[in-house]
């Protein structure tokens, strides 16, 4: 393997990294899933007290852009709680702003 696309390895795998310890230490409540082995994403599912629609709506208000979840819906479900989050093209400290901008979000859709 060149020594380029082992220093890229490194680097996605230091990014995800960050990127699931955020996600854990501040959505755990809200959000669960697996680390993945490998990709840009982090695949995860809401759960049933989330209205992904509404939260989707909240963060774009706050500047973050994220997706309402209805192109990640299975037939089963009545209401969208599956999401893809990227993390490749962010750097950490946009990956924490980002995270932080949910989690504000997701305390304030509770308390209403």
């Amino acid at each position: 393997m060149s020594s380029h696309l082992k220093r890229a390895r490194r680097h996605y795998h230091q990014r995800r990294n960050v990127f699931c310890d955020l996600l854990r230490q501040h959505l755990g409540e809200w959000f669960s899933f697996q680390e993945p082995a490998g990709g840009m994403a982090v695949w995860g599912r809401f759960s049933d007290a989330v209205d992904l629609e509404k939260l989707s709506k909240q963060c774009a208000r706050a500047g973050l852009g994220i997706s309402d979840g209805l192109r990640y819906r299975t037939a089963a479900e009545v209401r969208p709680s599956h999401l893809r989050l990227g993390f490749a093209a962010l750097n950490e400290a946009e990956l924490a702003q980002s995270v932080q901008i949910m989690a504000t979000t997701l305390r304030k859709m509770s308390k209403s």
